[in-house]
């Protein structure tokens, strides 16, 4: 119905009985260029699609294929879990409605850039939120520009890894830093730090100035540190 009212293909994908199966519905037109019925054609996919297809299933990693307008083409069930539907729901629905419409807009316009640029890959960290706010991820992305063979559309595929913990981690170690560095300009007192795997020595800049040393060219030593604590 959908191929009849649009006037235009139309290509799902959904799994029989265990196997993963391409549907191609074309309209057909009388001679008065009315649509007159339907031609559907149905593929089972080739074994590698068969078997990216599982890993879309199994594995924790966040894929999608998408057009430059924000149509989901194929997500992996660790990214539909976080949007809150299945997979086989989210096929042709657009990015908007699951997420920000801000954060979609600007992603739309990231994969527009992208493949204009004819560059092979691209990187990039990102957090998302979904529509009502209620979760968020930070996503380190991997694309890759893939034309559709079924609609020779261009599309992006983005291969991404929950990195949420580590940006959390790494905002906590910021702000912790930052307060000792409020507190050594408040009491007037430095810090200094070792790297015990690199044997580096690091001041602050508070111990720069005490030892009226400059930050930017001196190079403190362990046993520097240490004669000045006799």
């Amino acid at each position: 119905s959908e191929a009849m009212q649009q006037g235009e293909k139309v290509v799902r994908e959904f799994e029989s009985d265990g196997t993963q199966v391409s549907l191609i519905c074309s309209p057909s037109f009388n001679t008065h260029g009315k649509v007159s019925g339907v031609t559907l054609v149905v593929t089972a996919l080739p074994g590698l699609a068969a078997e990216m297809e599982m890993i879309l299933k199994t594995s924790g990693v966040y894929v999608m294929q998408r057009t430059d307008s924000g149509e989901i083409l194929r997500v992996s069930s660790a990214f539909a879990a976080f949007l809150g539907a299945r997979p086989d729901d989210l096929l042709g629905k657009k990015l908007n409605h699951y997420l920000d419409e801000e954060e979609t807009d600007e992603i739309s316009a990231d994969d527009r850039a992208f493949l204009s640029s004819g560059v092979p890959h691209g990187s990039e960290l990102r957090r998302i939120q979904t529509k009502d706010g209620k979760r968020s991820l930070w996503l380190k992305k991997q694309k890759f520009p893939f034309e559709d063979d079924r609609t020779g559309r261009p599309t992006v595929y983005t291969v991404s890894t929950d990195v949420t913990e580590v940006v959390r981690a790494r905002k906590a170690a910021e702000s912790a830093t930052s307060q000792i560095e409020m507190l050594q300009d408040i009491a007037g007192v430095g810090y200094w730090s070792i790297d015990i795997i690199e044997g580096t020595v690091g001041w602050s800049h508070e111990v720069h100035r005490i030892r009226r040393t400059e930050h930017d060219s001196f190079v403190p030593t362990l046993e520097l540190g240490l004669s000045y604590s006799h």
